[in-house]
């Protein structure tokens, strides 16, 4: 047992690094420095406030303001969550993958000639780790940098800032910005990518199916897992630009000429239906397609023992009970397979919050906007 863990356990970690070899920065961090999930989480907390926040406070800028406020979500929450996400990811998809087969629960391929799984993983690793995305990722920032050193946004924290001093603070500012955007951009690529190649996955194999598996979803428990986290991860990502929105509300900006506020809320409208659709639809279908297959030879018992329950002259009470009794047992034994297959890769009351939750931020944005605009209804109406 503990050499099977084992070698799980390396399996896992070799699909990881093979998912961001090509990544200089990551590579730099995890496996050259080694730091650790905590230090650069707290880390990149404490750079991103000081500089955002520190400025105007040396500076004794005016009083905090919207911008100010909008400063100390992206540098508590939206960039430590950045971090997290960009340094957790290669390891989350890795075990998405390697749990499917260590489960044995990717079966059969469904047509001849289709590429095995390792091949399969090969082409996966292949797609995400491809050098372009990099150069991508990297004329992002470049973009960014251009917007930030010549655009003044409304409520712009820096704007708190004396002007002769506004161009150092963006400089510094778009430093402690750039790895974090960097990774923000690559761990969209390589979220999508996977998104991708799970639905592949589906497609190109069969899914076997354990009813009794201890994870309570027939052994693609981990895809339910990896939907509820992802689904908080970019719930949490639509909260920050709610926040965002309804600070600047308050403080009389306009939210959406951030390029971050587009940014999060894009992410966040985009990916949380494709992982509701990937990760929990997909599955629901693998399962019920494995719990009609179990059920289709007892369907098709059950036509032929009907065909021949039909009493004829010759049959006593007797043969008329014993044919009513085989039908019995071959339903009983049909009801009780269906109602041990699970049809979801989570419990109903997990998925039922799980929805609930990711609703939040979006319902959240849209009173935001529809709150001010009635309250200047009713005072209009009232002759204020």
């Amino acid at each position: 047992m503990n050499d099977r863990r084992t070698e799980g356990v390396k399996a896992f970690n070799s699909l990881a690094r093979r998912l961001y070899q090509r990544d200089p920065l990551l590579v730099l961090v995890r496996d050259k420095l080694h730091i650790g999930l905590g230090w650069s989480t707290a880390g990149m907390a404490l750079l991103t406030g000081g500089v955002i926040l520190g400025w105007p406070a040396l500076l004794k800028s005016p009083e905090p303001s919207g911008g100010f406020v909008v400063g100390l979500v992206q540098s508590f929450i939206i960039f430590p969550l950045g971090v997290l996400i960009y340094m957790l990811l290669p390891g989350f998809l890795a075990g998405l993958f390697t749990t499917l087969q260590e489960k044995k629960a990717i079966g059969d391929r469904r047509q001849a000639g289709v590429e095995s799984y390792d091949r399969f993983l090969a082409r996966w690793i292949d797609s995400a780790n491809n050098s372009w995305w990099m150069a991508i990722a990297l004329g992002l920032v470049l973009l960014y940098w251009l917007y930030r050193l010549f655009a003044n946004v409304p409520g712009d924290v820096t704007l708190l800032t004396p002007k002769g001093l506004r161009t150092w603070q963006r400089l510094t500012i778009l430093l402690v910005y750039t790895p974090v955007m960097y990774g923000a951009a690559l761990s969209l690529v390589r979220l999508v990518i996977g998104v991708i190649f799970t639905q592949r996955l589906f497609h190109l194999f069969k899914i076997r199916v354990n009813p009794l598996n201890p994870d309570g979803a027939g052994g693609l428990g981990v895809i339910g897992q990896k939907l509820i986290i992802s689904v908080l991860f970019a719930t949490a990502l639509g909260a920050g630009a709610t926040g965002m929105i309804i600070f600047d509300i308050s403080a009389g900006h306009n939210p959406f000429l951030r390029p971050e506020t587009w940014a999060l809320g894009a992410i966040y409208l985009a990916l949380t239906p494709l992982l509701f659709a990937t990760w929990l639809w997909l599955p629901h279908r693998a399962l019920l397609e494995a719990r009609e297959e179990a059920l289709k030879p007892l369907a098709d018992e059950f036509l032929h023992a009907m065909s021949q329950a039909e009493p004829s002259h010759e049959d006593d009470a007797q043969a008329i009970k014993a044919k009513t009794e085989r039908l019995a047992e071959i339903k009983r034994q049909y009801e009780f397979l269906r109602d041990t297959f699970p049809t979801w890769p989570l419990q109903n009351n997990a998925l039922n919050r799980l929805v609930a939750t990711s609703g939040l931020p979006l319902i959240s944005s849209l009173l935001s906007g529809l709150i001010p605009g009635a309250r200047d209804a009713i005072l209009r109406l009232l002759g204020k």
